[in-house]
């Protein structure tokens, strides 16, 4: 019963840290590539603490996606 309900909070929890749903489509193509590369370089690898690490890369694409003149649809 403990598994079951530490794997039903681990998939709550992972669904809670999705990337953010960015409208590149009306930014630079230049810009916005070297976001999602920034962004696919920050979630990969090993983490510690993978939620907060999760965390820290959102925002980062949120604030990227927004110097390119992108918008942020979904958090």
């Amino acid at each position: 019963m403990k598994a079951l309900i530490a794997a039903a909070a681990v998939a709550a929890l992972a669904g809670c840290m999705s990337a953010p749903q960015v409208d590149f489509s009306h930014a630079d193509a230049q810009c916005s590539a070297r976001c999602s590369t920034q962004y696919n370089e920050c979630t990969s690898g090993f983490k510690l603490f993978p939620l907060v690490a999760q965390a820290h890369c959102n925002e980062s694409l949120k604030v990227c996606a927004a110097s390119c003149g992108a918008t942020v649809v979904k958090d």
